[in-house]
């Protein structure tokens, strides 16, 4: 991650997907984690879809998340 300020950090992340049968993907994702607890961003994947990632860390163990592709 990448600090920003004492309270926001930057988040960039890239994940790419190879399979036989299909061809290769990409995802990127960019995110803003504030206070180290809100998470919010947006994602990108290769040909098929952008979309909105919005999380929050409940506790040390527990992140609860949501994401919505178009």
């Amino acid at each position: 991650m990448i600090r920003l300020s004492e309270n926001l950090e930057f988040k960039p992340t890239t994940l790419v997907k190879v399979t036989a049968e299909a061809p290769i993907q990409a995802d990127f994702t960019a995110s803003f984690v504030i206070m180290e607890r809100l998470s919010v961003g947006a994602m990108f994947r290769t040909g098929d879809a952008i979309g909105g990632i919005i999380g929050v860390g409940i506790t040390q163990r527990l992140y609860l998340g949501y994401s919505y592709d178009w």
